[in-house]
C-alpha cells in the first residue's frame, strides 16, 4: 500500500481528491489496515502533547550516586 504523495503548492480541495480516490482503489484489507494505522496515529498525536513524567531522582542522579552522597552535614 503505497501512499500517495500531494504536488507542491496543491489546495486542500485537491489533497482530499486525491486521497478519496486512493482509498477507493485499496482492497478491504488494506482499507483495514488503513483506519487502523489512522487511529493509532490519531492516539499518538494525543500522547505527544503529555509532559514529560518526573525522572525517579533529581537533576538525574542515580540512586546509587545519592547514597554515596555524606548527608550529615545538611
Amino acid at each position: 500500500m503505497k501512499f500517495p504523495t500531494f504536488p507542491k503548492g496543491s489546495t486542500r480541495k485537491q489533497r482530499r481528491k486525491i486521497m478519496s480516490e486512493f482509498k477507493q482503489k485499496l482492497s478491504p484489507q488494506d482499507r483495514l489496515a488503513y483506519e487502523l494505522e489512522k487511529k493509532r496515529n490519531r492516539k499518538n498525536g494525543r500522547r505527544k502533547y503529555e509532559p514529560n513524567p518526573l525522572p525517579e531522582t533529581p537533576l538525574g542522579f542515580s540512586k546509587e550516586e545519592l547514597k554515596q552522597v555524606d548527608w550529615s552535614n545538611t
